[in-house]
């Protein structure tokens, strides 16, 4: 066996092929789990766990919001997805990174190991790359809190306007990167299953500079616009908005997101 690659008191070593375990005599003492790997209702994880202590909790997705590409330090682009999740005790958001976020459904349950704590602005969790979803049966009954969002009406002057287009695996749900759109059949690069170029979705993010206020624009919102969403390349939607920077829209008071487009002129 080879030594751990974790510190001291993380209760780890690591067994490989080159291993040999067999049993060798019965210990008088009771094993005690780390704290880890315990799960935890969301109240005890609210009023007991610090920011970054990791835990597992048993929920069921009461909300799921868009997924929305994020590049990381590192030069990675990586999805993420924010839901509330509830149990018997009560409500917290959860942030999903990665490929996860495809296999979660709204009203489904789920037990979440080696998820992580946050704390900024109250209690939430965020999954890492130790992080492990698995579909479970109903939970039962849980004291689910509704999110109440706040918002206003603005009406903006657009400056400037960065548009992006991820052309996306029907597969893996993955950026697929550039390709032919003339050729019937395309491979994604990340995965290797091929398909039709014509099955290939699109999501889109437009990010706006109004004086000096910035705003991002996702995908359903511009999908929801019966003029934007039907032009298929970003310099189009980019050149629409600048031909008509005045623009009316719904907002989150908290955040620099539209929430709806009321009006372009």
């Amino acid at each position: 066996m080879s030594p751990s690659l974790k510190s001291s008191g993380k209760f780890d070593v690591k067994y490989n092929h080159r291993s040999n375990m067999t049993p060798a005599r019965n210990l008088d003492f009771e094993f005690q789990l780390p704290e880890h790997t315990k799960y935890r209702t969301i109240k005890e994880v609210q009023e007991n766990l610090n920011a970054f202590q990791k835990t597992c909790v048993k929920v069921k997705v009461f909300e799921k919001g868009e997924a929305d590409a994020q590049v990381l330090k590192s030069g990675t682009e990586l999805n993420k997805c924010k839901l509330i999740v509830s149990d018997i005790s009560g409500s917290i958001p959860l942030t999903i990174w990665g490929e996860e976020i495809q296999q979660i459904k709204v009203g489904d349950s789920y037990s979440i190991t080696n998820v992580s704590v946050r704390s900024f602005e109250g209690k939430s969790l965020t999954t890492s790359p130790d992080t492990v979803v698995e579909k479970i049966d109903d939970i039962g009954k849980c004291l689910y809190t509704p999110t109440e969002v706040s918002t206003n009406q603005k009406q903006l002057i657009i400056d400037s306007v960065s548009c992006v287009i991820t052309h996306l695996c029907i597969a893996c749900h993955k950026s697929i990167g550039s390709f032919n759109t003339a050729a019937t059949f395309v491979k994604c690069t990340k995965c290797g299953m091929k398909q039709k170029t014509a099955n290939i979705q699109n999501s889109i993010k437009c990010q706006i500079l109004c004086g000096k206020e910035r705003f991002t624009i996702n995908d359903s919102v511009i999908k929801a616009n019966n003029i934007l969403k039907s032009f298929s390349e970003a310099d189009k939607i980019e050149n629409h908005l600048l031909s008509n920077p005045n623009i009316t829209v719904e907002v989150a008071t908290n955040e620099p997101t539209v929430l709806k487009i009321i009006n372009i002129a």
